[in-house]
């Protein structure tokens, strides 16, 4: 059961390493990741402009002490607090401090991520240039079967890798259909949001529907899109 457990996690961190596309991971220790795992950080690229992919920087983050169970519900308030002193240390930007608080108490997990990450930044001397202009965003709470409260699915790394939906079967962006799609969008944001929507495809027929619509109507006057 642990090794099925261990397997379980390892296939949900992919689909999410392949969903969110980060530039960079953070790793507690240097021993703790085993060869599959290590194996897909390696392999990963990021798609940076059309045709040019960048390799995802692994950081190992040595010196972190955790002071408060993340899974004990008293020591949330303690937990809350460290998390905010450290930030606000740094300079953090208030407004993206105040509209992660809510998520953060949700999630005390991802205030420990925000700890391992503010320690990194701090590591690295980083932090005077990127807390300032950051934005904290919530990643969606995605249950086993693959659905969440967003109506949108969550694929498994098997069913990424097999459909070549992110990665082409040589490794790489190359290949896959985010490649193909990605050519035709001039900037970043709309090559994220198409990366997005093939990690995490909708499932509500009215969604769905929704956004063919949409999708339509800018097909036939295309002119609306140049506001946006």
């Amino acid at each position: 059961m642990e090794r099925q457990n261990h397997r379980v996690s390892r296939q949900v961190h992919i689909a999410r390493q392949s969903q969110i596309s980060p530039a960079e991971v953070v790793v507690l220790g240097g021993g703790g990741l085993n060869l599959d795992t290590r194996k897909a950080l390696k392999r990963h690229r990021r798609l940076v402009t059309d045709g040019v992919e960048r390799r995802l920087v692994v950081s190992y983050l040595g010196r972190y002490t955790l002071t408060h169970d993340p899974e004990c519900p008293d020591h949330l308030p303690g937990l809350m607090g460290v998390t905010e002193a450290a930030y606000f240390a740094l300079n953090g930007n208030e407004t993206a401090s105040r509209d992660a608080a809510a998520s953060l108490c949700d999630m005390p997990l991802a205030a420990v991520a925000l700890q391992m990450a503010l320690a990194h930044l701090k590591s690295t001397d980083t932090a005077r240039y990127v807390l300032p202009n950051v934005t904290l965003t919530a990643m969606a709470s995605f249950t086993l079967d693959g659905v969440h409260s967003t109506g949108h699915m969550m694929l498994d790394a098997t069913a990424l890798h097999s459909l070549e939906l992110v990665e082409g079967s040589l490794g790489g962006v190359k290949g896959s259909l985010l490649a193909f799609l990605s050519s035709a969008v001039a900037i970043a944001a709309g090559r994220r949001r198409i990366h997005t929507w093939l990690c995490s495809p909708l499932y509500r027929v009215e969604d769905i529907n929704e956004r063919l619509y949409t999708v339509s109507a800018f097909m036939k006057a295309p002119e609306a899109a140049g506001p946006f």
